[in-house]
C-alpha cells in the first residue's frame, strides 16, 4: 500500500482509538515515512478503568471504550480480528478488509514506551542487530516487553532515554537503515 494511504488509515484507527488511550502513536514503516507500507503499526498505552466486582472494591482493567472501539468495527464488517485478545493482550492484529492490510496492533505500559517504540518503528535488521546488539553488549536483554539487567526492570520512557542508555546518537525514524 502507498504511505500516503496508509498513513490515512492509520491516523483514523488513532483518532477512534485516542479517547481510549493515555498514548498512541504510529510506529512500523510509516513513521520510518517508506514510501511502500506492508502493515499498518501503532503503538499505544490503553486508559484503565475501575470495573466493580461483586465482593468488593474493583479492579482496573483497560478501558471498555478501547474494546469497544474494535468490535463495532468488527460489528460493522469493516474489520475481522485476526490474533491476540483486545481486552488484555500485548498484541492485537486487525485486519482492515475493504483495504487489504493488516493493522499491528500494540500495547504498551509508561515504563517500557520508549523501548517498544523503538523495536515496532523498526526496521527488524535495525531493531535487532543495533538495538539489540548494543544492548546485549551492555548486559542488558529484553523480556516481556521490558528492558532488563539482573532480573531488575529498567524503565525506558521514552525513545531518547533508550539511546542515552545504549550509548547511541539518537536516529531519526526514517533513517533507521541496516547495515548503518
Amino acid at each position: 500500500m502507498r504511505l500516503k494511504l496508509a498513513e490515512a488509515l492509520a491516523t483514523e484507527w488513532v483518532k477512534k482509538l485516542h479517547p481510549f488511550c493515555e498514548r498512541i502513536q504510529i510506529a512500523g514503516s510509516i513513521r520510518r515515512q517508506q514510501e511502500n507500507v506492508k502493515d499498518i503499526e501503532i503503538l499505544c498505552i490503553p486508559k484503565v478503568q475501575e470495573v466493580a466486582t461483586l465482593f468488593g472494591p474493583g479492579k482496573m482493567e483497560r478501558h471498555l471504550g478501547f474494546s469497544d472501539a474494535i468490535y463495532s468495527a468488527v460489528r460493522a464488517n469493516e474489520v475481522s480480528i485476526m490474533k491476540g485478545d483486545v481486552m488484555a493482550g500485548k498484541y492485537v492484529q486487525i485486519y482492515l478488509m475493504e483495504h487489504y492490510i493488516n493493522i499491528d496492533l500494540f500495547t504498551a505500559v509508561p515504563e517500557n514506551w520508549g523501548h517498544i517504540l523503538a523495536i515496532r518503528t523498526g526496521p527488524p535488521d535495525y531493531s535487532h542487530r543495533v538495538l539489540g546488539h548494543a544492548w546485549s553488549s551492555l548486559g542488558y536483554h529484553s523480556e516481556e516487553g521490558m528492558l532488563m539487567s539482573n532480573d531488575r526492570k529498567v524503565p525506558i520512557p521514552e525513545e531518547q532515554d533508550l539511546f542515552n542508555l545504549l550509548k547511541l546518537p539518537y536516529t531519526e525514524p526514517w533513517n533507521r537503515k541496516w547495515p548503518i
